[in-house]
């Protein structure tokens, strides 16, 4: 990681984006995704993981 930019937030170097690019094509690739709904009742086939930042909560599932 490099330094701090001027607003105080931590700036990735080149390794790290890299990193990050292949982990998302990973999950892209090879699950289905959507948005949580708060009222309706969760399945077990799908695994909920939250975004603390932003409050939302996501659902996810393995493709076959």
């Amino acid at each position: 990681m490099k330094a701090n930019d001027v607003h105080g937030d931590v700036v990735p170097d080149d390794e790290m984006l890299e990193m990050l690019k292949q982990t998302l094509a990973h999950l892209l690739i090879n699950y289905e995704f959507r948005l949580s709904e708060n009222k309706k009742k969760m399945t077990l086939q799908y695994t909920t993981m939250v975004i603390p930042t932003y409050g939302v909560k996501i659902q996810l599932r393995k493709l076959a």
